[in-house]
């Protein structure tokens, strides 16, 4: 089984690779069995829906599995922009869509992502300001790198 994860409010934030379920760094966070969704340990915490062809839907008491990482800064809380674990080829960062100081909204499209044979876009993980970006156009960058980061207000 392959496919993308979308919660309950139709965000992408995860992906299904087999029989596992990774976040969109690329990180390893839970097993599949069917559609029931287990923690590394063993311990059962969701399930799955088949949305359409090979997405996949969480229902909203499994949303929570999911959700960004946030830190909060005094009164703020920023969020990362982090390049999914797409492919294992070469990546580098195509174009912003945005400027450092831009308000964006959560799903918005920010920055290309290029492989040797297809383009990607990742889209805003939370609504804000992009406050900085930590790779420019061109650069090069592996899944997980944080790429840039947002200001929630």
């Amino acid at each position: 089984m392959s496919g993308n994860i979308f919660n309950s409010k139709g965000v992408h934030v995860g992906v299904v690779n087999g029989l596992s379920i990774f976040d969109l760094a690329g990180k390893k966070l839970f097993n599949l069995k069917g559609t029931n969704i287990y923690r590394l340990s063993g311990e059962l915490v969701g399930h799955l829906s088949v949305a359409q062809g090979t997405e996949k839907r969480l229902d909203r008491s499994t949303d929570n599995l999911f959700a960004p990482k946030a830190v909060l800064m005094g009164e703020r809380t920023v969020t990362e922009i982090k390049v999914p674990a797409i492919t294992d080829a070469k990546l580098s960062i195509g174009r912003w869509f945005k400027r450092e100081g831009d308000s964006i909204t959560i799903e918005e499209p920010l920055v290309e992502i290029d492989t040797d044979n297809v383009t990607h876009e990742i889209r805003a993980p939370a609504t804000g300001i992009l406050s900085k970006i930590l790779v420019r156009d061109g650069g090069t960058v592996e899944p997980g790198t944080v790429v840039g980061m947002i200001n929630q207000v």
